[in-house]
């Protein structure tokens, strides 16, 4: 069960330090209190949670982040994907060479039905996959090969972005819209050296596509345990309810195993299996913050009813990151024009 510790009546500062225990010691926490009431509030017991982490420097990185936006200094609505969608398995940043150390969500307002953040054990969820053969290979080649992942962002002209936007996610010129392609990509590869970073634009749309490589598995920053660091929210299957029929590379965002083969049909439900035997759930109250360390547990949301819209108020403030991916290099082959790897060592299957 998720621990909920009370902490009416406790400054920011006393919270931070509790907060901070309470993670070193579970993981996570609930602190149940007035300090997510209210986005300045929430603001100001992060900013001295931060403080009680000096070994990590590095703020966050934003600019992947099309379906949020600031509400206050570090801190951001936690989505904008509709009520309807569950946001499924991920850490916070798996994808990108820096992710951080810990996340905090506070509840200004909780929905009327559904809207929980359930909580994932990581450890618990690579036990299940190690239990079973599906996923003992998938496993294998996620040690072996670790992923690609892929980002896919349309021109206006380009007719696959209505479906994107229309969930939110950005086309290439929302997200850069005082920059050229070429000035576009110059500012997102400085966060990619060293992890095969490529991009193209198609020739036909002007659509920008661009891909990296990661591993699956991380040093947890504090303890060196070695930490299960795939979530499939990251896979282009998330996005199945509102585009279906809609090819993965043409989705916002997909991943694949590093020697590219696609991650298969089998291995997703096995991995949702392994998840829903590691959830812990617990129900919002206003003025909640919950504070996950990110290398210990994965976090999604349920799908969610409102009485009106915007009636869940869930906000997110990331604590500073870890450089957690070792760079490494693409492999021979490697093709930043049709990003193809074609000596790549295979996968077992």
């Amino acid at each position: 069960m998720v621990r909920i510790l009370s902490v009416f009546g406790k400054t920011p500062a006393a919270a931070a330090r509790l907060a901070h225990q309470s993670m070193n010691q579970w993981g996570a926490v609930v602190l149940r209190g007035v300090l997510g009431a209210n986005s300045e509030t929430f603001s100001d017991f992060a900013a001295e949670l931060r403080q009680l982490h000096p070994q990590y420097t590095q703020p966050v990185l934003t600019w992947d982040s099309g379906h949020r936006h600031a509400v206050a200094s570090s801190v951001t609505n936690a989505s904008s994907d509709p009520p309807e969608l569950e946001i499924t398995p991920h850490c916070e940043h798996q994808d990108l060479p820096r992710a951080p150390v810990y996340c905090l969500f506070a509840c200004a307002r909780p929905a009327s039905n559904g809207g929980q953040t359930p909580l994932y054990d990581l450890k618990s969820a690579e036990q299940y996959l190690r239990a079973t053969p599906v996923g003992e290979r998938f496993l294998a080649d996620l040690e072996a090969h670790g992923t690609i992942s892929e980002r896919f962002y349309p021109s206006e002209e380009d007719p696959r972005a209505s479906p994107i936007t229309s969930i939110s996610y950005p086309r290439i010129h929302d997200k850069f819209p005082a920059k050229d392609n070429t000035t576009a990509w110059e500012s997102l590869k400085l966060s990619f050296s060293n992890h095969g970073a490529a991009h193209w634009f198609e020739p036909s749309t002007g659509s920008m596509r661009m891909e990296w490589r990661m591993p699956g598995f991380a040093k947890h920053p504090m303890t060196g345990d070695d930490v299960f660091f795939y979530g499939y929210g990251t896979h282009g299957s998330y996005f199945d309810k509102f585009m279906p029929g809609i090819p993965f590379q043409d989705r916002p965002f997909h991943s694949k195993l590093g020697c590219g083969r696609e991650v298969t049909k089998e291995e997703i439900d096995v991995m949702a299996a392994a998840w829903v035997s590691a959830v812990d759930r617990f129900e919002w109250q206003t003025g909640d913050v919950l504070c996950v360390d990110n290398f210990r547990f994965g976090h999604g949301r349920d799908p969610f009813q409102e009485a009106f819209q915007g009636e869940r108020k869930v906000m997110l403030s990331n604590g500073n990151t870890v450089h957690w991916a070792a760079p490494c290099d693409a492999p021979t082959g490697f093709s930043t024009e049709n990003s193809t790897c074609t000596s790549a060592p295979q996968c077992s299957y």
